[in-house]
């Protein structure tokens, strides 16, 4: 059985880990995923002033990838 070499990331999920302080004054930690083809990844990455407030993971082998490597 032949292993897939490379991958395409051509499908992601973009997960947007936002903190926030709720009424009694805990912070929590709000999980915001996206579904996102290849061209619609850098959109997103550009409203983030660093890319470490989001994780950006390829649908199809589960790889974490920087934004960098997109």
């Amino acid at each position: 059985m032949e292993e897939k070499i490379t991958c395409q990331h051509q499908h992601f999920i973009i997960r947007n880990h936002t903190e926030y302080y709720v009424e009694d004054g805990y912070k929590s930690l709000m999980l915001k995923s996206l579904l996102l083809k290849n061209e619609e990844v850098d959109d997103v990455l550009s409203e983030y002033e660093t890319v470490s407030s989001i994780t950006v993971q390829c649908m199809d082998c589960g790889k974490i990838i920087d934004g960098d490597v997109i």
